[in-house]
């Protein structure tokens, strides 16, 4: 008996074929510009809290590092203090295991010269800076913005914020004709020169039509 053969074809890489290939949908190159756009704006601020989420750990084990602050002069008058003890005990002592930290104690006054003279110079800075106007109202009076100094959240605590709806004009919404729009209704001709008129209520001056000639005569009259 001849072994019968299978009429299903056989797949490269040993994969299985279906008899009908699974659709995607379709999308414009603008499409999938937009998508891969979000997706990067995604990673940027996932990357950005993992990095807030480090410093964070760091400062709470170690202290800040954004900045030099007085903190950081106490801890380094601290450690100051303990070398030198450390030292004074060193000069007694008749053995000579331990490293000498004599040199350390002068290495940490020169640190804690500098901090105080940065800490002195950025409060003096402070105190004594020009307080811009634009810091806290921004520039233009009459615009939205604000500035990094005058933006305050707290101010609108208990509001439900919504953004206004535009819609167009209405004839409600018009300035009602009898008290900022003059139809001219009237208008009187000049006694000096019939071709200008001026309106009656608003006093504005037009240009009237030439006024017809008489003929002579040569209408029959009725």
């Amino acid at each position: 008996m001849s072994q019968r053969r299978s009429k299903k074809p056989a797949a490269a890489n040993g994969t299985t074929t279906k008899g009908t290939a699974l659709a995607l949908p379709t999308i414009s190159r603008a499409k999938a510009q937009e998508l891969l756009k979000e997706r990067a704006v995604e990673l940027f601020h996932d990357a950005r809290a993992r990095q807030q989420e480090g410093i964070q750990r760091f400062e709470a084990e170690y202290g800040r590092a954004d900045r030099i602050d007085a903190t950081l002069l106490r801890e380094l008058q601290h450690l100051q203090m303990r070398f030198a003890a450390i030292a004074a005990r060193q000069q007694r002592a008749s053995y000579n295991q331990e490293p000498k930290v004599n040199k350390f104690v002068k290495q940490l006054g020169e640190i804690i010269g500098d901090v105080s003279v940065h800490l002195a110079t950025d409060n003096a800075l402070e105190l004594f800076a020009p307080i811009d106007e634009h810091d806290f109202i921004g520039y233009g009076r009459d615009s939205a913005a604000l500035g990094r100094k005058g933006y305050d959240p707290s101010v609108l605590e208990g509001y439900n914020v919504i953004d206004e709806l535009k819609r167009a004009n209405t004839v409600a919404d018009r300035p009602d004709d009898d008290e900022g729009v003059c139809l001219h209704e009237s208008i009187e001709p000049s006694e000096d020169d019939p071709i200008k008129g001026a309106c009656d209520d608003c006093g504005a001056e037009f240009e009237l039509p030439p006024p017809q000639a008489e003929s002579g005569g040569s209408e029959i009259a009725a």
